[in-house]
């Protein structure tokens, strides 16, 4: 009888990783750079969910401070997966686990892609999301990746990390990157 009960909680928690837990292909700073269409330095200003389709998106308003890839306008609405729609009959929610998230007035470091159905959306899920934070001063830019699971492409697999840089440091390495 206890085999039987251990047995099922190893098989619900191994169908729980499974279901919530979400695996990316493991992207490095050069690798979102290069991929991606746009990068850009800009503030949340709105956030306003709505369906593509039978998909539920919520499309992020950012006030554009600085283009680091690409041109565009003062203003860029991004794609994000999943949202609220709250004017049902019954209101319905939908979330990706490991989505990138914004709030209004965040500061953002995007990595972008056109995408034809979505329009401009964060390159490689969250990992394309960097916050910009101000710690005593001195602008970082912060990621947390933990909710993710990475793959690195040769097999090797491991949990996300959370990370902090510079921001002066980060937008001067990524510029080498793009020959900018």
């Amino acid at each position: 009888m206890k085999l039987k009960f251990f047995t099922a909680i190893a098989v619900f928690t191994l169908l729980t990783f499974s279901i919530f837990g979400t695996t990316a292909i493991e992207l490095s700073d050069q690798a979102l750079a290069t991929g991606s269409d746009l990068i850009l330095i800009g503030e949340c200003t709105n956030l306003k969910s709505e369906w593509v389709d039978r998909v539920l998106v919520t499309r992020a308003t950012l006030q554009v401070s600085e283009w680091i890839k690409g041109d565009g306008p003062a203003e860029i609405v991004v794609t994000l997966p999943g949202g609220i729609d709250i004017n049902r009959t019954v209101p319905v929610g939908m979330n990706y686990p490991g989505a990138p998230e914004l709030r209004v007035g965040e500061d953002a470091f995007l990595f972008l892609a056109r995408d034809d159905v979505f329009g401009s959306v964060i390159t490689g899920f969250s990992q394309g999301k960097f916050s910009i934070i101000d710690d005593a001063g001195e602008k970082l830019v912060s990621r947390d990746l933990t909710t993710l699971t990475l793959s690195t492409g040769t097999g090797v697999v491991r949990g996300g990390t959370a990370s902090k840089k510079k921001l002066t440091e980060f937008k001067a390495e990524i510029r080498g990157f793009v020959g900018n």
